[in-house]
């Protein structure tokens, strides 16, 4: 294969054979792909026409949301929209994985063809999805054991992709053939992958220093994110390269397997299991959690509308008082908890008041003539007080206008 350095045979060396040096190996995976750099384009392209559903249908109702139409309050739209976002969403994840396939395919192909890669990445969907959702679980179960297991046995699997693609290995036994051969250059391998790590933060970095002067949510915010995601998306085939050069040079020096390629039919079903059990576990506790998360949310948003009622009950009164809407919120500071009246924002326009507020869910409901949105602004036409209650609440002249408001009652 080009730009490849030549390790020694165990045969011919004294003692433990040594991987190629790190700026070494950087430096050919880094020759062969810009070689190939135009064959990993035409990788990306074509996987990118699984986004093109995803793309379609997210255009149609941003537009929809913008003139407002009533079809978005049909029962049948929202389940058509829910269901091809669901399906989309699929062919998009099916597209990226054939994609990463792909990747694969091609420097195992000594980078003949990009669309033959492609092609050939169909085949490999459902086993490359196995084995990879095989060795996410091993490494996360040894993660649960304070993080060091986790990490110590992700250095073990990292050869489970060329294991695969490579050497044909199927399910565990990939698995098992990564550890094989990692299997006493445990820090080497450790230490390649630092140092790939390493480099990637500090181009990161690097990169990342412009958007702390862009404004969050600008324009230019949006488009340099985008910049540096296209950038990453094209220096990825690197350090797959770069990988399967660290696999190579394990090859070379442990030779052929004597594993069988393999699982047998009682392996294959005690991991199904497994992972059937582990993701049943994940998925249980993700619905505990935003059941939880809910629940608080919802709790806050009870507490932020309850205090806007007294807020514009407060505003109320403070008008018939001193015959003007009042120019801020101070007035009220002292019936609130230190920093409340924050995220409120109040301006007054001619003899109207505006007050927005944000809450942490968005859902639909009404509070009197109040709308109740994740970013709402309501006025004092929102808000209209009995008569009775009018005459309940109006204060002795002298009262102070903090007293308007008692927000422990």
């Amino acid at each position: 294969m080009d730009n490849e350095k030549q390790i020694d045979e165990p045969s011919k060396t004294i003692g433990k054979v040594k991987l190629t040096p790190v700026f070494d190996m950087l430096e050919d995976a880094c020759n062969v792909y810009f070689k190939n750099i135009k064959k990993f384009i035409g990788i990306y392209l074509q996987g990118l026409i699984g986004f093109i559903p995803l793309f379609a249908i997210l255009v149609v109702f941003v537009i929809l949301l913008q003139f407002k139409t009533t079809i978005l309050a049909m029962v049948f739209f929202k389940i058509f929209i829910v269901v091809a976002l669901f399906l989309a969403c699929l062919w998009a994840v099916y597209y990226s994985v054939r994609m990463r396939a792909a990747m694969m395919l091609i420097i195992r192909n000594n980078y003949d063809s990009a669309t033959k890669s492609f092609a050939d990445s169909k085949k490999y969907f459902w086993a490359y999805i196995w084995v990879s959702l095989l060795s996410s679980v091993v490494i996360g179960l040894w993660s649960l054991l304070f993080i060091i297991p986790g990490v110590i046995f992700m250095v073990y699997y990292l050869m489970v992709n060329y294991t695969f693609f490579f050497e044909d290995f199927k399910g565990r036994m990939a698995l098992r053939r990564s550890r094989e051969l990692v299997k006493g250059y445990w820090w080497p391998v450790f230490g390649r992958l630092a140092f790939i790590g390493l480099a990637a933060f500090i181009i990161n970095f690097v990169m990342a220093i412009p958007i702390t002067y862009l404004t969050k949510g600008s324009a230019g915010y949006d488009a340099y994110n985008l910049f540096i995601n296209i950038v990453w998306a094209l220096l990825a085939p690197i350090i797959i390269i770069y990988s399967y050069y660290i696999f190579r040079d394990l090859l070379k020096i442990k030779g052929e397997s004597k594993l069988e390629k393999k699982p047998t039919k009682k392996q294959n079903i005690l991991d199904a299991i497994l992972v059937a059990v582990v993701i049943s576990l994940f998925i249980l506790f993700m619905v505990i959690a935003a059941a939880a998360s809910s629940s608080r949310l919802k709790a806050d948003d009870e507490q932020t509308l309850a205090n806007v009622k007294q807020l514009q009950l407060g505003l109320v009164l403070y008008k018939m008082n001193n015959g003007a809407w009042p120019e801020n919120l101070e007035p009220f500071a002292s019936s609130f908890p230190v920093d409340y009246l924050k995220p409120f924002t109040y301006t007054i326009s001619g003899d109207s008041y505006k007050l927005c507020y944000t809450l942490e869910q968005t859902h639909s409901n009404t509070f009197g003539n109040l709308s109740v949105a994740n970013e709402q602004c309501t006025t004092d036409a929102d808000f209209k007080l009995p008569s009775s209650e009018i005459q309940g609440s109006l204060p002795p002249q002298s009262a102070s206008t903090t007293e308007l408001i008692d927000y422990n009652r």
